[in-house]
């Protein structure tokens, strides 16, 4: 009854895989254990959730320069889940990867530090669940424009203008002086 856990294009950010049993009785899903936190050096300081309105975008989301790591489940609805590398010594610098995460996908995703992360709600009432491996720190908090042309992100599913809070309206494109 163990988690999958497998490497993604962009270097140390894991794709995850819940385990799951159905029956008679409904579905049984398990989306954490200690084997995962200490395979990926992760201390859960914070759990978030988000219930989200389909076309809903939220982020891109960084901390600095207290950073944070993040895991992302999406147990119901679904999301178009992006992270972007802004680690200036990476070899994946400023390249993203975007997963769909649903409840029926099963699918979570280890975002390290030195990411930056948005998503797109594809479904009425996705709840998105995040393990966040230290504290939220509103001075420390910074963002991208989700659709910054220079990081060329492509947001499958979003129709027209997002719904957006006004803070992510705000946000500017990537800057080379935010990166880690």
């Amino acid at each position: 009854m163990r988690l999958k856990i497998s490497e993604l294009p962009l270097k140390g950010a894991r794709l995850l895989e819940a385990f799951e049993a159905e029956d008679a009785r409904g579905r049984f899903s398990k989306f954490f254990e200690d084997a995962l936190f200490k395979e990926l050096n992760f201390t859960v300081h914070e759990v978030f959730a988000s219930m989200n309105k389909k076309n809903v975008v939220r982020g891109l989301h960084f901390q600095d320069p207290q950073p944070q790591a993040r895991i992302v489940w999406c147990p119901q609805g679904r999301i178009y889940d992006v992270l972007v590398d802004i680690r200036k010594n990476s070899p994946t610098f400023k390249k993203w990867h975007g997963v769909e995460l649903s409840g029926k996908n099963k699918l979570g995703i280890y975002i390290p530090h030195g990411f930056a992360h948005g998503f797109l709600s594809l479904e009425k009432d996705s709840y998105v669940l995040y393990l966040a491996d230290a504290p939220w720190s509103p001075e420390s908090e910074k963002g991208i424009k989700y659709d910054d042309p220079a990081l060329g992100i492509s947001w499958p599913g979003l129709t027209g203008k997002p719904i957006q809070s006004e803070r992510d309206a705000k946000f500017g494109n990537f800057r080379e002086e935010d990166a880690y």
